[in-house]
């Protein structure tokens, strides 16, 4: 008895599809197109997909929804260079392909982990400015950068300086009320330019003497 599967005649864009397989004993690689990410692409009916997902569901049916289509091969393979130059991700061969759930594909998978910053080690801040002499040490050997905590500590000025700011209008409003800001601007730095002098012909009189 023959398998029914190899009775159903192919359609067109079937057998488009698999004339760009390199079937092997092991993986078959798709030789179409590929993307940035390394995965092979497809165009059918108009619509772009990814082929190992078009193998996955000629094969096995659709895809259930919610699910990923994981490569057993790459799991398997421990020397794969991982990242995007992984050959794995070109591969539809079905018997190496298993729907799965996003968080099973993620344990399943072994992507390289992205740089750690290490201050003990890096020749630069947080920020990309070079330690070199900008650099402050404390007392546990801890560094920190000066052109950061400089730029900190002006935020930090700014920022209590616009919080007083509404409390110094408030101040002179009270003791000017009814005049408009400007006027209650210049009065006030009139009263503290006599305060000044005041003060300066005191100390001036207290020499003196």
């Amino acid at each position: 008895m023959h398998d029914s599967k190899l009775q159903v005649p192919q359609e067109a864009w079937q057998v488009r599809f698999w004339s760009k397989v390199a079937k092997s004993e092991d993986c078959w690689l798709w030789t179409g197109s590929i993307d940035r990410g390394g995965y092979g692409r497809v165009s059918i009916a108009g619509r772009n997909k990814l082929p190992h997902r078009v193998s996955y569901e000629l094969e096995h049916g659709p895809i259930p929804a919610g699910l990923q289509v994981d490569h057993l091969c790459h799991n398997r393979d421990t020397s794969c260079t991982k990242g995007d130059s992984c050959l794995h991700r070109r591969c539809v061969n079905p018997s190496h392909l298993e729907a799965v759930t996003p968080s099973v594909n993620k344990k399943r998978g072994r992507a390289p982990s992205p740089p750690q910053f290490t201050p003990a080690a890096s020749t630069h801040c947080r920020n990309g400015h070079p330690y070199a002499s900008n650099v402050l040490v404390d007392a546990a050997g801890g560094r920190r950068c000066k052109t950061c905590k400089a730029a900190s500590a002006a935020s930090r000025d700014r920022s209590g300086r616009m919080t007083l700011l509404p409390k110094v209008k408030q101040t002179l409003a009270a003791y000017f009320p009814g005049e408009p800001p400007t006027a209650v601007v210049v009065r006030a730095l009139h009263l503290l330019a006599q305060t000044e002098g005041r003060l300066g012909a005191n100390c001036s009189d207290e020499a003196a003497s």
